[in-house]
């Protein structure tokens, strides 16, 4: 059992750090991801980094090409809309709830203690 939890644990370790490289963009989707350079680069054996990739292609992060290789996935036009209507919907929320903490403080139908007090430099 402890060689299955210590592969576990690579794997996931694994996952985390190509995410990692992902969000540094270290990783683009214009050059195939190859499992040897990636284990090299991490210091983790291959199997953990190709379940990590295996894994990172399942949740739609990375395509795995027949006779190509692997690449980071590009969305869609339809999935870059869907994340922008996403977006808008969250920050209107955020909005109105701002909105109405604030005026609630304002008008005093809440107490003061309830909402952090945030303090502003005076105008220059």
């Amino acid at each position: 059992m402890p060689v299955m939890n210590q592969t576990t644990s690579e794997r996931e370790t694994a996952h985390a750090r190509i995410k990692g490289l992902i969000a540094l963009g270290e990783i683009t989707a214009d050059l195939p991801i190859s499992e040897r350079s990636l284990s090299q680069r991490l210091g983790i054996g291959r199997t953990p980094v190709r379940e990590a990739i295996k894994s990172l292609a399942e949740a739609r992060i990375l395509d795995v090409v027949p006779m190509r290789g692997t690449f980071l996935r590009q969305p869609s036009i339809d999935e870059v809309r869907e994340i922008g209507k996403g977006r808008k919907a969250l920050c209107s929320i955020g909005i109105r709830l701002s909105v109405r903490d604030r005026s609630s403080v304002i008008w005093g139908t809440r107490p003061r203690g309830e909402l952090p007090r945030r303090t502003f430099p005076p105008p220059s």
